[in-house]
């Protein structure tokens, strides 16, 4: 989390980070407050993540 929050900072600025979890990964990434993406909202994938969970993490935008 710290260098996602480096690379922000110092290079792109983004608001949310997406991934695609495996579902032994899922429990990792909850920890770290990424939440599942609502099944009407999707990003794209390679066939290989086919059964991956897609997860998102807002990112708060003030400091």
């Amino acid at each position: 989390m710290n260098q996602i929050e480096y690379i922000r900072d110092n290079f792109v600025g983004f608001e949310f980070i997406t991934l695609n979890s495996t579902k032994e990964g899922l429990k990792l990434y909850r920890r770290y407050e990424f939440e599942e993406l609502e099944s009407d909202i999707n990003f794209a994938i390679e066939k290989n993540d086919l059964e991956c969970i897609q997860m998102y993490l807002p990112l708060d935008l003030e400091e």
